[in-house]
């Protein structure tokens, strides 16, 4: 690949919004796990130096010390964030870790260096060089050098027997990860790829101590990392609690003493334990409902509370090899069954977007006017309906059927509901059942479901950032679609340089998508934020995925 396509993908990435800095921005421990007590009181290519502070308020300088309290929701399924795909895991475990990049905490759409110093592409765009920081250390005083890089992602791209790798299909552009000296590592690509280096930057795409990994085997029960934090304890059902990492390698970070993530299951008990002050943090899918935000802007003015459109979206996947619902008739009378707008008044008080696959505010999205004309998405719903009943009578069901939806307790509740109702209209008897995280997590594992309700992540607006839940064989494929049209598509947008041929076949993809019904999208979320004003250098990022390290928060008191 020439200059004049390395220039084409840089333009590509700026259409997306993305910015590169690529002069910009440590007998093996495991940490205690502490027996469960009982519950605790309420209480987001310009060149950029790496070691640039963050953005600060002219007059404010920042100050060192404290520990910030955020409210969190519950336990995660374990504390191993290559191999887990919830948010419980990333957003408490992230501030232990450090990726080759990072996004901006301040400025989202910025990706700048972080265990990378700098980095760069070679002439023909084959292959990518980073240079880290010298003299990084694992938390536990051991030399972290590419040899580590190396084996984190050969780990993640190539997952050894009984090791899951959500971020799979993100790394296949890979060919081989070389490492000239110890603070060099160098990517060789099987092909173009416009999205590696967004990707290569989100919160997940975190880098293990190999020989953390070779004497324990993974990272559920411990944590070991780089980051500007160390995990102190983990108290089950309680707390998870990081201080301060003093041998961090980005020198005067981080300005924290440490961060501490209030596991409080109940979303009232969380809000209250902000109103109180008992958190000073409450964000992303912990934060406040979208129903409870204009109460705490009228009641709590010295709070800041932040909306912004969010990467999180709602979806079911019904399971494509089992009967029913391997029949394409099936599955497209529930994707007609839904009401995508009704969804958004009883889900999100109005507070969110339809959409399809790719998130309905980005660029590749197909255009709002045209998704609305589509069946499943048009209103009023009389057709759909009509429709659904009539593939459900070709496929055998005249008089409908019974089945099982599982979700998430604490999270996919409301979407269990309204999804029963939604498939009664079209004769289909749904059996809500909710479970815990671990239990979810193993019934996504196992495909042991009919239904799933569930809400999906992705990290970025990339089109490629879905491949791990529609191609054949990555683990978030929980419904294990396989569509041939839909595998070629994203292949061939996955190498198209050329951003304008990209946006076609992101199009084309996304439309095929919805017509095989492989999941189907609900709604697309808003978020907020609520922080009380001590709390400086934070902004809520569109993906709660990216932006969870805290190095450059501190706290003004």
């Amino acid at each position: 690949m020439g200059t004049t396509k390395w220039i084409s993908i840089v333009g590509y990435l700026s259409s997306l919004g993305i910015v590169l800095a690529s002069c910009a921005p440590a007998t093996t421990p495991v940490v205690t796990v502490a027996p469960k007590p009982g519950p605790p009181s309420p209480q987001a290519e310009a060149p950029k130096p790496a070691t640039t502070p963050a953005a600060k308020p002219a007059g404010e300088q920042p100050k060192y010390g404290g520990t910030l309290n955020v409210g969190f929701t519950s336990d995660p399924a374990s504390l191993d964030v290559q191999q887990e795909t919830n948010y419980r895991t990333y957003l408490s475990m992230e501030p232990a870790y450090s990726g080759l990049l990072q996004y901006d905490p301040l400025e989202n759409d910025k990706i700048i260096g972080d265990l990378a110093e700098r980095w760069e592409a070679s002439a023909d765009g084959a292959s990518y060089t980073f240079h880290l920081y010298p003299g990084i250390k694992a938390h536990d005083g051991q030399p972290f050098t590419s040899e580590d890089v190396k084996f984190s992602l050969d780990r993640m791209r190539d997952p050894p027997r009984g090791v899951l790798s959500p971020v799979r299909p993100l790394l296949t552009a890979i060919k081989q990860v070389d490492t000239p000296d110890k603070d060099t590592v160098r990517l060789l690509l099987n092909h173009p790829s416009p999205s590696l280096i967004a990707f290569l930057a989100i919160g997940n795409m975190v880098m293990y101590p190999k020989h953390v990994i070779e004497a324990n085997g993974d990272m559920k029960r411990g944590a070991v990392g780089t980051g500007p934090f160390k995990l102190k304890v983990y108290n089950i059902g309680v707390s998870i609690e990081h201080v301060k990492n003093a041998d961090y390698f980005i020198k005067g970070r981080p300005y924290l003493d440490g961060i501490t993530f209030y596991l409080i299951r109940d979303a009232s008990t969380r809000l209250a334990a902000f109103r109180t002050r008992k958190t000073a943090l409450n964000t992303g899918p912990a934060g406040p409902a979208m129903a409870d935000v204009p109460g705490l802007k009228i009641n709590y003015r010295d709070a800041v509370v932040q909306t912004f459109p969010s990467l999180r979206h709602n979806v079911i996947r019904p399971m494509t090899t089992k009967p029913p619902f391997d029949d394409i008739r099936v599955r497209k009378a529930l994707y007609l069954a839904v009401d995508r707008q009704a969804a958004i008044r009883v889900l999100a008080q109005d507070e969110a977007w339809v959409g399809g696959a790719v998130a309905p505010y980005a660029s590749f999205a197909i255009p709002q006017d045209e998704l609305l004309k589509r069946p499943g998405y048009r209103q009023p719903k009389d057709a759909d309906i009509a429709e659904a009943r009539k593939l459900l009578a070709e496929a055998g069901f005249p008089q409908g059927f019974k089945t099982e939806t599982i979700g998430r307790s604490g999270s996919d509740d409301d979407l269990g509901i309204f999804l029963k109702a939604q498939l009664a209209a079209i004769g289909i008897e749904a059996t809500v059942r909710m479970v815990d995280t671990a239990v979810m997590s193993r019934v996504q594992m196992q495909k042991s479901f009919e239904v799933l309700v569930m809400t999906l992540g992705p990290k970025t607006m990339d089109p490629d950032d879905i491949s791990r839940y529609y191609l054949k064989g990555a683990q978030q494929n929980y419904g294990d679609f396989y569509d041939e049209e839909a595998e070629s598509l994203f292949q061939r947008q996955a190498r198209a340089v050329d951003p304008v041929e990209r946006k076609k076949l992101a199009l084309e993809l996304q439309n095929r998508l919805l017509d095989t019904a492989g999941a189907i999208v609900v709604l697309w979320s808003k978020e907020a934020a609520a922080y009380w004003p001590e709390l400086k250098n934070y902004k809520a990022g569109i993906s709660a995925y990216n932006v969870n390290k805290y190095q450059d928060v501190w706290l003004n008191k």
